[in-house]
């Protein structure tokens, strides 16, 4: 769906009957008016849900933390619950520079979004549920760079912040 410069992407897989369907939400925001981020969330929800009162999208995933790419996740968790939301892990300092890199001010509500991702999403939306938040390193992280296990100011709560890799084989489906 072509959002402003088409920051919306989604996409579905289905096994060969139908019966098992995967939804997937990539960024979610434009560099133009919100509207068109809030219309195609809309249109998203009447073609892929029509009767859904509890519509759910499987992986939604921002590909980094540039405004133009989130700024349409409130309306999306407002709207969806989410099964697992993958973010791109930074450092604070690093999220900081790209929160000023966009112009955000430090008394803006956004500025909450680049200074503790967790809290901001958790607290988004009325009715959002999210079921896990994996963030994923853009190369091979510094142990420097590593998320602290356990709180701290980039792990709000003690959130287990681990991830692994489940071959397909070895699912029960």
């Amino acid at each position: 769906l072509p959002v402003g410069q088409g920051l919306f992407s989604s996409g579905m897989l289905t096994n060969s009957t139908g019966s098992l369907q995967f939804r997937w939400v990539y960024d979610c925001g434009t560099t133009s008016s919100k509207k068109h981020v809030e219309e195609s969330l809309a249109k998203y929800k009447r073609e892929q849900f029509p009767n859904d009162s509890n519509p759910t999208i499987d992986m939604v995933v921002i590909s980094h933390c540039d405004w133009d790419h989130i700024c349409g996740m409130v309306s999306l968790l407002e709207t969806f619950a989410v099964r697992t939301l993958v973010l791109p892990y930074m450092p604070l300092w690093q999220r900081l520079l790209v929160a000023f890199a966009n112009g955000v001010d430090t008394q803006q509500p956004a500025m909450t979004f680049y200074t503790d991702p967790v809290t901001f999403i958790l607290g988004a939306g009325s009715r959002q549920r999210i079921d896990r938040i994996v963030f994923v390193s853009a190369s091979r992280p510094r142990q420097s760079d590593q998320p602290p296990v356990g709180g701290g100011d980039d792990n709000p709560g003690g959130l287990s912040l681990e991830g692994r890799f489940i071959p397909e084989s070895d699912l029960d489906v």
